[in-house]
This record gives structure tokens, C-alpha cells and sequence, in this order.
């Protein structure tokens, strides 16, 4: 046996995701700059040791591409911190898209459970309708009835079918909502 879990908890597990997200988003995309930057400035290091292999000869020259390689790798051990959560922000952020996923599925059979016993439930009135719009039917018979017992049976009958009517139309308008969220 399945136990069912109130929706009540899927709203309020959906606010705390909700309130993580804007975070988790510039954190990721906050990391995701540190990995591009820390992949640039490993590509000028190189090209600085190339140019100091080079220029060997040339002190000033190695010693300026020295001092920026040593500023680049100081860059990078200030980024490799941002860009060592990206993994975590990363698995955090297909949490919360695997979560949104199945609060929509929850959110759909909750919802088609409404419908389906408001459905029920006005096919069950537009039944108990149709056999009093039956009994009117059987009522309206002046040879047998008094005009009076006629002219209730007749005014009922309006009444009985005014109210099935626009059961229907709630029962037309119920399958079409039905049929929208089985998509």
C-alpha cells in the first residue's frame, strides 16, 4: 500500500527551493566565469613562459613576464575557490530542476484527482436530475393529473433542466481540463 503525502508539504518544500534558486544561479554562474578565467589566464602563463624562453637573454623582459606570471597564478588561486563549488552548485541546481519536475507531476495528479471527484460528483447530480426531469415527464399527464400537479410538473421541469444544462457544461468543461493535463 502506497501512503499518500499531503501537498501542503510539496508547497512548502517548493518555497524553500524557490528562495535557493536566484543563489544557487549567480553562484554557478559566478563559478562558471572563475573556470573560464582561470582557463585564460593558464593559457597567458603559457604564453608568458614562451616569451621568457624566447627572450631568455633579455633580463627586463623575463623579469616583467615573470612578475606576471606570478600575478596570473595568484589570479588563479583566488578563483580556483569560486570555481571549486561549481560541481556542488551544479548537482544543487539539478536537484532543483528533478525536484520542479516532480512537483509538477504531484501538482498535475493532485489536480486531476480534484477534477475527476468533481466530475463524479456532478455526474452523480446530473443523474438524480435526469430521473426527477423523468418523473416531471410522468407528472405532466392532465388526463391523469390535476392541472395543478401539471403546472408544478412543467415549472420543475424548467428548473430540473436549467440545472442539468449547466451541469453538463461544467462536466464539458471538466473533460477538457481532464484531457489538458493527461497531455
Amino acid at each position: 500500500m502506497q501512503k499518500r503525502v499531503n501537498f501542503a508539504i510539496f508547497d512548502i518544500l517548493k518555497s524553500v527551493v524557490d528562495s535557493r534558486m536566484p543563489d544557487l544561479v549567480y553562484r554557478n554562474a559566478h563559478a562558471t566565469a572563475a573556470k573560464e578565467k582561470i582557463s585564460s589566464l593558464q593559457s597567458q602563463i603559457r604564453t608568458l613562459q614562451k616569451f621568457a624562453e624566447i627572450n631568455r637573454y633579455d633580463s627586463s623582459d623575463v623579469k616583467d613576464a615573470t612578475g606576471k606570471i606570478v600575478d596570473c597564478e595568484y589570479e588563479i588561486k583566488e578563483l580556483e575557490k569560486s570555481a571549486s563549488n561549481l560541481h556542488f552548485v551544479r548537482s544543487e541546481l539539478n536537484a532543483s530542476a528533478e525536484f520542479y519536475h516532480i512537483y509538477d507531476a504531484v501538482s498535475k495528479s493532485v489536480q486531476l484527482q480534484k477534477y475527476y471527484d468533481e466530475y463524479a460528483r456532478l455526474n452523480e447530480k446530473a443523474d438524480d436530475l435526469s430521473e426527477l426531469m423523468f418523473a416531471c415527464d410522468i407528472n405532466n399527464d392532465p388526463k391523469s393529473r390535476s392541472s395543478d400537479i401539471c403546472n408544478q410538473a412543467i415549472a420543475d421541469y424548467e428548473m430540473y433542466t436549467k440545472s442539468y444544462d449547466e451541469i453538463i457544461n461544467r462536466i464539458n468543461i471538466l473533460r477538457g481540463k481532464i484531457a489538458e493535463l493527461q497531455r
